[in-house]
């Protein structure tokens, strides 16, 4: 099987709760399993995730 990344399919996601003036005035952070001190499983990564779509050839 070969796959290939569709033409203009690739995106950065920066979803509305993830940048400053969304829904929060700041960003919720995630932080880090091993502190948990600071830990939020509602929170959100300090990278945007990328989407594509990809084509079986």
């Amino acid at each position: 099987m070969l796959f290939t990344v569709k033409k203009d399919s690739v995106r950065i996601e920066a979803i509305a709760d993830m940048v400053k003036g969304g829904e929060y005035a700041i960003p919720i952070k995630f932080g880090r399993p091993s502190s948990q001190a600071s830990f939020n499983e509602n929170g959100y990564s300090d990278h945007f995730p990328i989407s594509m779509v990809i084509e079986e050839k």
